[in-house]
Parts: C-alpha cells; structure tokens; sequence
C-alpha cells in the first residue's frame, strides 16, 4: 500500500476516533462519519496543492550552499552514496514529476559554478574514486519539497 493511501487511512481512522469520543455512546452514528468524511476531504485537498508538484524539467537555483548525500546509479543493481556540498547558485533539474504530497523531488545538477559541462559538473561533485570506479553511470540528489522557495527557489522555463 502506498504511503499516500496509509495516511488517508490513519487520518480517517483517527478523525473518526475523535468524533465518537466527541459525541459519546449515544451519538448519531451518520454525523460522526460525514464528520469523519468531510476531515478526510480536507486532508486530500491541502496535501494536493499545484506548488508542492515538482514537474519532470522543473528547474531551481540553490540559494544556499546544501550539504546533502547524494545517491549514485551504477550499470549492476548496486545503491551506494557520497556526502557533498551543493553550492549556492547551482541550477538543478528535477528528473521526474511528483506524486501530490511527495516529500522529496529527485534531481540533477545542470550548471556549477556558471559551467553547464557535464564533464565538469561531474567532476566537481562525485569524487574520483567513484566516478572512475567500473559500472558508475551517474548521480542525482533527492531535496525536500519543503525546502522550494527556502534553500532552492523555482525558475521559469
């Protein structure tokens, strides 16, 4: 079950947790659930708002220098990891378009330091040893939605 689709599910269980504790025993049973119903709504409604979708090809500027771990992609089904620094005025690029109420946006970095050389922003970023090691493909940085407009702030296309 997804994540989206577990907190629907906690929401409405709580809700209606705290209705019937609200109305006690005797209460009207049909009140309580579109009580529980209209919470459940609000809940949809707020977690779907257009400014917290990342859209594939979104780009942003950092706004401050971002410590982050930045997760790298191999040619075997292999995870691994390395710890960076994303510089202040670097342009990333998100790679994919969110699910409403996503937490998190993946993303490439497409200039460095007014370089958009792909070579060089590789090179800046993930440390020799990995990126001369056999089967690395690539690497990409997961940043909180929550941080648009804080730490990175939208560009226009």
């Amino acid at each position: 079950m997804s994540l989206w689709a577990d907190r629907d599910r906690l929401t409405r269980r709580l809700t209606h947790r705290r209705a019937v504790q609200s109305c006690g025993k005797g209460a009207d049973m049909r009140a309580v659930e579109v009580l529980a119903l209209a919470a459940g709504i609000g809940v949809l409604v707020a977690g779907c708002g257009e400014s917290t979708v990342v859209k594939k090809g979104d780009r942003f500027e950092v706004l401050e220098d971002l410590r982050v771990t930045a997760n790298t992609e191999w040619e075997q089904p292999y995870a691994d990891g390395f710890a960076t620094i994303i510089p202040k005025g670097t342009v990333i690029q998100a790679r994919f378009t969110t699910t409403p109420g996503a937490s998190f946006f993946e993303c490439v970095p497409v200039e460095v330091n007014r370089s958009k050389n792909q070579v060089a922003i590789v090179s800046y970023f993930v440390p020799e040893q990995v990126r001369k090691r056999e089967g690395f493909k690539g690497f990409s940085f997961s940043l909180a939605v929550k941080d648009i407009g804080t730490k990175y702030k939208r560009l226009e296309k």
